[in-house]
């Protein structure tokens, strides 16, 4: 590893289970939730972890992600539960 490359630690069983309930809570609505929504939840973690973090849910089926336009015209990834 060249100096300065971090590389993100991968996230602990316990971590994945408490985002998806964070994520769970979030999307009361069904209308999705955004990676912003996470950070009263998260407030000093940074933006790849959380990132990582929704990946790695994604990956073992408990979350999916869309991209859509909030009212404007930049698409925004937003995160849905999946439950297993």
């Amino acid at each position: 590893m060249a100096e300065g490359d971090y590389t993100l630690p991968e996230p602990t069983q316990a971590e994945l289970d408490q985002m998806h309930s964070y994520l769970v809570l979030l999307n009361a609505d069904g209308q999705g939730v955004t990676i912003n929504r996470f950070r009263p939840f998260y407030p000093k973690v940074g933006r790849g972890h959380l990132l990582l973090r929704l990946q790695r849910l994604q990956d073992a089926g408990r979350a999916e992600s869309r991209l859509r336009t909030a009212g404007g015209p930049v698409p925004f990834e937003f995160w849905y539960p999946v439950e297993v």
